[in-house]
Order: C-alpha cells, then sequence, then structure tokens
C-alpha cells in the first residue's frame, strides 16, 4: 500500500491496524525544525570556570563566529530570551544549575528544542550522565581538558550541517 503524500507540517496518518498513543497519527519534523537552521549564528558558550570559556573562545575564533560567553546555567538562559544560537556548548557540572538542568530548560522552550548542544566534562564517559545528556537532546560531548583541535571540529561540523 503506498504512503499517502507527504504533509508540509502537521501529521501523517497511520495505516489501520497501527498502534499509536497519539491517537493514529504521528508527528512531521521537518529538517529545518529538527536541526535549527536559521536560529542565528552565534556559539553560546556556558562554563563557571573564566579561564576555560577564554580558551574555549580561542579555540572558536578561526570559525569566524560570534562567541558568546557565559558563567552559569542561568546566564545561559537569559542570554536565549534575547538572542538565538547556532550553537550552545553546555559545561556540564556547575554550580546551582548544572549542564544538564539547563539543558532540560532548554528543551522545554519550542526556540531552543532543537538548538545543538555538546556537552563538556571533566568527569570523562561517566554513563548514566552521558545517557542522561543524549536524551536531553545532547548532539556530541567534549571530555576535559579539550584539545582546541577537538572542539573546533565538532563545532564546525555542527555549523556545516546548520548552513546546508
Amino acid at each position: 500500500m503506498p504512503l499517502p503524500d507527504k504533509p508540509e507540517h502537521g501529521t501523517w496518518p497511520l495505516a489501520a491496524g497501527s498502534a499509536s498513543p497519539a491517537g493514529g497519527s504521528f508527528d512531521v519534523i521537518e529538517a529545518d525544525d529538527l536541526l535549527g537552521i536559521g536560529a542565528g549564528s552565534a556559539i553560546l558558550v556556558a562554563d563557571d570556570d573564566a579561564s576555560n570559556r577564554v580558551a574555549y573562545e580561542a579555540a572558536l575564533a578561526p570559525l569566524g563566529r560570534d562567541v558568546v560567553l557565559v558563567g552559569s546555567g542561568v546566564e545561559a538562559l537569559v542570554t536565549l530570551l534575547d538572542r538565538d544560537v547556532a550553537l550552545i556548548l553546555l559545561d556540564v557540572q556547575m554550580p546551582g544549575m548544572t549542564g544538564l538542568d539547563t539543558a532540560r530548560m532548554l528543551r522545554d522552550r519550542p526556540r531552543n528544542k532543537a538548538t545543538p548542544i555538546i556537552f563538556i566534562t571533566g568527569m570523562g564517559w561517566n554513563s548514566e550522565i552521558v545517557r542522561e545528556a543524549y536524551e536531553l537532546g545532547a548532539f556530541d560531548f567534549v571530555v576535559k581538558p579539550v584539545e582546541p583541535e577537538v572542539l573546533r571540529a565538532k563545532v564546525r561540523l555542527y555549523l556545516q550541517l546548520q548552513d546546508r
């Protein structure tokens, strides 16, 4: 049985006999919605350590993007009230609001539900944190100490995907 024409936005009907908790259809997600294309060009960096922020800014400078530096999850959220960004680098362990808590709040906002997040962690590949981060929509991880070339390559990849 052929599929119906793809709707521009909205939902696809399910075939007879298909089980769906959504009541017989599923949402259509456009690539632009998923990748956050057109959501800004700056890179937001949230890390409570000022020396890390300076190092990340220097590592990302060759990419030619505006790098917005903040020292906490709360500052990141406040920044995103007034500004769209292409990508967020988010430290996992920050005092007060952790990076995971910040990501959870970001994903609740329609404007930021698909903004790429690269988590930065000094805790290694802690499976519980990694799993939770990916459940919150993490796109990638960078482990401290951060190699500038690795950080730049990962950020460049996600920026290029959005620029297509």
